[in-house]
């Protein structure tokens, strides 16, 4: 795979991800004082961290 296509597959995931984050805390807020938000709130955290190692490899 050449570099600017590895760059190019791990800026459409690095979205993926970055939208997946913005949805789980929009969730999260949603249904703030229950359970579920909780749940909503861990998944965004261990997304971001998905986020944080794509833009690693990205720069």
């Amino acid at each position: 795979m050449k570099k600017a296509e590895l760059i190019s597959k791990l800026n459409w995931f690095y979205s993926l991800e970055l939208n997946q984050v913005d949805l789980d805390m929009a969730q999260s807020r949603m249904l703030r004082g229950t359970y579920e938000s909780m749940v909503f709130e861990r998944t965004a955290w261990i997304e971001q961290e998905h986020v944080d190692n794509i833009k690693k490899e990205i720069i």
